[in-house]
């Protein structure tokens, strides 16, 4: 999980730096890792991310819907995000 997580993370930070297609890339890949590894949290980690992606790359119907699953699954392990 912990390989998942730092694939993640590494998406955030090409993700910053501008590179969102490098940034979609490393989310579907910490995603696959984390479904591999029967690991839900990691998986809606790289969903966000991915939404991310998506939207900054001019998919925003399919960001929402990414985004959406990463609820979903947050809403089934119990994580709650609060507005800021």
């Amino acid at each position: 999980s912990g390989v998942a997580l730092v694939l993640a993370n590494l998406g955030w930070t090409v993700f910053h730096a501008g590179a969102y297609r490098e940034a979609f890339a490393h989310f579907s890949e910490s995603m696959n890792l984390a479904r591999e590894l029967d690991f839900p949290h990691g998986v809606a980690v790289a969903l966000i991310g991915a939404a991310g992606a998506l939207a900054r790359l001019q998919h925003p119907n399919q960001a929402a819907k990414v985004l959406s699953a990463a609820d979903a699954i947050q809403e089934t392990i119990g994580v709650v995000i609060a507005a800021s």
